[in-house]
């Protein structure tokens, strides 16, 4: 059997276990939630409903429906659109929001980090305060630009409005 074909499988029974409401642990691999998770850590993963789903909560999801890569990152905020909801998720460590994650590309959330000599329960008073300091931080680093862009298009407008 190949790789690829390994790959979807074990994807597949992630989906699968998460489903049935069973907990996975997973070696870490990226530097994109650093430095709360880094590479070799080992995160608890539970699935749980989207509307469980709190802005700072550290989502997993699968980024494109049919690849075999499996991301989490800091939930930053849902969305309502046409009765479904989008959720906007962020590394850490990244500058970029991800694209728009769909409900059926959630599969669950962290609940426990494990470090080489501690644990990071996120659902914990400290955990969330943790999460908090690090929304604010994504946020804050995205919004600036945002508000500095949305600044110069109202501008633009306003000049296309006076002709």
């Amino acid at each position: 059997m190949d790789e690829a074909r390994l790959g979807e499988i074990s994807v597949e029974l992630k989906k699968e276990a998460l489903g049935r409401g069973l907990n996975i642990t997973a070696p870490t691999c990226g530097t994109s939630m650093v430095p709360i998770i880094r590479p070799r850590n080992k995160v608890v993963v539970t699935g749980c409903t989207t509307d469980k789903l709190k802005c700072g909560d550290i989502i997993v999801f699968q980024p494109a429906i049919g690849k075999n890569i499996v991301a989490g990152h800091r939930l930053i905020f849902k969305k309502r659109s046409a009765g479904r909801v989008i959720f906007y998720a962020k590394g850490d460590s990244q500058k970029r929001y991800d694209l728009p994650i769909q409900e059926e590309q959630v599969l669950g959330k962290v609940i426990k980090i494990k470090k080489k000599h501690f644990s990071i329960l996120p659902d914990s008073f400290g955990g969330r305060l943790l999460n908090l300091i690090f929304l604010a931080l994504s946020v804050s680093l995205v919004l600036p630009l945002a508000l500095r862009f949305f600044g110069r298009f109202k501008a633009v407008l306003r000049k296309v409005q006076s002709f």
